[in-house]
């Protein structure tokens, strides 16, 4: 059988009723015309028959004789080659040929612009230096890819999934992140513009490692799960953002005020925490391991299944503290810390990691 595309003038969702169209293009051609679908841009509909009807049917469009059909204009009738599908079909076939390669192969320097790359799973791959501008990658999986100094201006990253991404030295200028997920990428030295479509609350993860974040006044902001590792926040304004799931390992958070911050479930690993404020900040869960709290002020703070092991916590004052039974206060006690609870005070008791 052949085909043909017929454009319609109107709105997809004024399209007439498709069996009386049908009834109405036999009339025109033979009894072996079906529609077979319908697709936005106009009206587009694709006709099947005996190759003799679809000539009947191009002869009365050509001639005139077909204006319109149930009172919507007929802008076009295009037959479609024989071998049309199967070329779309290649060309899908081809597209995950290449995904399947960038997987087993990796795609490291690889001329990829303006490449087919939606909805494929890359997690993991290795895309560095690759020129990736123009890509679609539009809901594709790039969670740990390592994304290193790649060119990806004005790809099409909408929905895509870059969580843990390494990101650093990459071009994201006029691309389009809207609604990605960005979730412990690695954003620092990345490149943005202003035509860069990104969240906001992402654009702020990328302005605090990349401008002069003490600056900010980041109070109750969202910066949970961002990737802000090594991050100059000294003095910065903290108060009840949240922080949970956030990565601040090896962190400038001296003299920060992190009172009534959410903390759960942050690595805060090596930061530098002197003369911070944590009082009410809820740390449950946290990781800060090797961490300095010298002088740092955990007033009425969370610290139930903290880890504080081989911590600074040298004169950091405590005070009503959930999660840290007797021995804990003991251990830390002979590290310098200082409890201000008072007599015969005793905390929830969660054991020591």
């Amino acid at each position: 059988k052949t085909k043909v595309v017929i454009t319609l003038e109107g709105d997809i969702n004024s399209a007439p009723n498709l069996a009386i169209l049908a009834l109405t293009l036999k009339t025109y051609s033979g009894d072996t015309i079906q529609i077979v679908d319908i697709q936005e841009g106009s009206i587009k509909i694709t006709v099947e028959g005996s190759p003799e009807d679809i000539e009947k049917l191009l002869l009365n469009f050509q001639s005139g004789e077909i204006q319109e059909l149930e009172g919507f204009p007929v802008e076009d009738i295009q037959i479609l080659s024989a071998n049309s599908e199967d070329e779309e079909n290649n060309d899908d076939s081809d597209k995950w040929c290449l995904v399947r390669e960038i997987v087993e192969q990796g795609a490291r320097h690889r001329n990829l612009r303006d490449a087919d790359l939606s909805d494929a799973d890359l997690s993991r791959a290795n895309l560095s230096l690759a020129d990736l501008s123009c890509a679609n990658l539009n809901d594709a999986d790039l969670s740990r890819a390592d994304l290193s100094r790649a060119n990806l201006s004005r790809a099409n990253l909408n929905d895509a999934d870059l969580s843990y991404a390494l990101l650093w030295y990459s071009d994201l200028s006029d691309a389009d992140l809207s609604n990605a997920d960005l979730s412990r990428a690695n954003l620092n030295c990345v490149k943005i513009n202003e035509q860069t479509k990104i969240d906001s609350k992402w654009r702020l993860v990328w302005e605090i490692l990349n401008q002069e974040a003490r600056v900010l006044n980041l109070n109750s902001a969202n910066l949970s799960s961002a990737n802000l590792s090594s991050a100059n926040l000294s003095s910065a304004n903290l108060s009840s953002a949240n922080l949970s799931s956030a990565n601040l390992n090896f962190a400038n958070l001296s003299s920060a005020n992190l009172s009534s911050a959410n903390l759960n479930f942050a690595n805060l690993g090596n930061a530098d925490l002197n003369f911070a404020n944590l009082g009410n900040a809820d740390l449950n869960f946290a990781n800060l391991g090797n961490a300095n709290l010298s002088n740092a002020n955990l007033s009425n703070t969370n610290l139930s299944g903290v880890n504080l092991n081989y911590a600074n916590v040298n004169e950091a004052r405590f005070k009503n503290n959930s999660g840290l039974n007797e021995e804990m206060k003991l251990y830390l006690k002979g590290r310098g810390a200082i409890f201000d609870d008072p007599p015969g005070d005793r905390s929830e008791v969660l054991s020591r990691r």
